[in-house]
């Protein structure tokens, strides 16, 4: 008697887009949940509330406008914008240096109006790319929602970038410690300067996205071409709006670049460099470059500050010889440190020191075990960075003190900080996964949290901070604020409820990260990429930067060489 054959019940799933499987997902939702993160950011901050932020809102409303440079004068150089944008450079910037002074000061913003103003920015040589990016809002809007608006524009960008990082990061074998890597390098001080008009953490992000593009490129060399394709050209895109953003991108650049080519030997630079897209993206970045530094050598936005006749003031210690400022940097080093954790404000209003100890603790930790358990090219490339990382500012800062005084700030380091200690905790996790899984999760979770409540601690200090000034308690500054962000606050409840939606969507973005740390390989990377990312017999035993692999079983995970 024959059987009819079972019939299959089980429920066909419709077919997810390609766009929004695997890598696809992980970027987009990256990208959307550090854009709310940051935005919160963004409207919690007071107008003019972050360094030079009145200047770079100046230069943006003006570049959007035709005026690339504007009038020089003794005061930066004049240009026409909006008059709620012109009168952001004095009238509200009356907290400034001062952390017991809230943001009440300021006037009551310029009623809505079409009239514009000449306004001074000493911004004026810098280049245009990142302000044409950003200031388009103020051919838009009228009013303060402009400012508001610009500072949206430079977090969606920012969050661009450090979504491709994460995407990528997601990719590696030892993607949990690739993760740590990056939540490590998005310190609070990078979000508040995303949250700002401000050119530097758009500068972080992207040559930070090049960095690890050009790693997961490099330890991806199997990877399917059409997938070597969209990798290529975000590296593209990300090199020539990074190298476009400040006067010293040009040189973070080439480290990003260069770096990550130290793993490589003759031979395999020799067949990665045959690629076309590899060509193609080199091609694109260095037009990008070349436009950078035309703008630098015929504006002469470094040089500018060496020259006494264009200062309106001097700077502390200006003519002092260069190995004056050299070692003021050297001796300086931790101090400086500090600005790329926590210095917020216009630098008047530093982190608490919880926040400082736990940066300290996995930098100094990671830093420790990564130099002793990296071997051949991965110690030459970390001991590379690491010294330029300390002595590239010290050397800067040597060369400009003589004629333009101490000017160095440790924000500007944060694309260095960022590609080291995203090398070093991927070299440590070659050794940390050797540990039980049990004990890997459970660290990492530690970590996670502690790093969200330190930006939490960060996020509502400076809230503070501006809305009741620093010698006021913790009691009256949560219920009874003197300022009031522009949505508002909640009578009886003040800044509280501000306080628990920064809580919450930093909470969803961290167990994101956490989801992205315990997910398999295979779970992660499309099947595309999962099938064709084989382990390169070429690579040293320990390779703890090879990325993640696909094994024959769906469900295994990767043996620690």
């Amino acid at each position: 008697m024959n059987r009819a054959a079972p019939t299959d019940t089980r429920t066909t799933r419709p077919a997810v887009p390609a766009f929004l499987r695997g890598r696809w997902r992980v970027f987009f939702v990256s990208w959307l949940l550090l854009t709310g993160l940051m935005s919160i950011w963004a409207i919690t901050t007071p107008v003019s509330g972050s360094p030079d932020e009145p200047a770079h809102m100046v230069k943006a409303a003006s570049v959007v406008r035709g005026q690339f440079i504007g009038e020089n004068s003794p005061s930066g150089h004049q240009v026409q914008v909006p008059a709620y944008i012109g009168e952001t450079t004095d009238k509200r910037t009356c907290f400034a240096f001062q952390n017991k002074v809230s943001a009440t000061c300021q006037p009551a913003p310029a009623a809505e109006s079409n009239a514009t103003v000449t306004a001074p920015t000493t911004a004026g040589l810098y280049n245009p790319v990142y302000y044409l990016l950003v200031g388009w809002p103020t051919l838009i809007f009228t009013d303060t929602t402009g400012i508001y608006a610009m500072r949206i524009v430079s977090v969606a960008l920012t969050s661009l970038f450090m979504a491709f990082a994460i995407s990528c990061a997601a990719t590696w074998r030892v993607r949990r410690y690739a993760m740590m890597g990056v939540l490590i390098g998005a310190t609070p001080v990078f979000l508040f300067l995303g949250a700002a008009v401000n050119p530097n953490a758009v500068e972080a992000s992207s040559l930070f996205a090049v960095f690890v593009g050009m790693l997961t490129i490099i330890t991806q060399r199997t990877t399917p071409p059409s997938v070597l394709m969209e990798r290529g050209i975000a590296v593209a895109i990300a090199g020539m709006i990074g190298v476009n953003t400040r006067g010293l991108s040009a040189l973070w650049l080439a480290i990003a670049v260069l770096a990550p080519l130290i793993l490589l030997s003759g031979a395999q630079l020799l067949e990665l460099i045959r690629k076309r897209i590899v060509i193609i993206t080199a091609i694109l970045v260095a037009l990008g470059s070349a436009f950078a530094i035309l703008w630098l050598l015929s504006s002469n936005v470094l040089g500018a500050g060496i020259d006494d006749t264009n200062l309106d003031r001097k700077y502390p210690l200006y003519g002092q010889p260069w190995w004056m400022g050299f070692r003021i940097l050297i001796m300086g080093f931790f101090d400086y440190s500090k600005g790329i954790v926590g210095l917020f404000g216009w630098l008047d209003t530093p982190a608490p020191e919880p926040v400082y100890f736990l940066w300290a603790t996995l930098t100094g930790g990671v830093f420790i075990l990564a130099m002793a358990v990296l071997r051949g090219r991965k110690l030459i490339m970390a001991t590379t960075l690491t010294a330029l990382f300390i002595l590239l500012p010290a050397i800067i800062q040597g060369m400009y003190i003589t004629g333009g005084g101490l000017i160095w700030q440790g924000r500007y380091n944060l694309p260095l900080f960022m590609m080291l200690f995203f090398t070093l905790t991927v070299g440590a996790g070659e050794y940390l996964q050797r540990a039980p899984a049990y004990a890997q999760k459970r660290a990492s979770v530690i970590v996670v949290i502690a790093l969200g409540l330190a930006h939490l601690y960060a996020f509502t200090e400076v809230l503070r901070r501006f809305t009741t000034g620093l010698d006021t308690g913790w009691p009256q500054a949560l219920r009874y604020p003197e300022w009031k962000p522009p949505l508002g606050t909640i009578p009886g409840l003040g800044i509280i409820p501000i306080i628990c939606t920064y809580a919450l969507a930093l909470a969803v973005t961290l167990w994101f990260c956490l989801r992205i740390m315990r997910t398999r390989p295979t779970e992660t990377v499309t099947p595309e990429v999962a099938d064709a990312d084989t382990v390169d017999t070429e690579a040293p035993a320990d390779a703890a930067l090879e990325p993640a692999h696909a094994t024959s079983e769906p469900n295994a995970t990767p043996t620690p060489h």
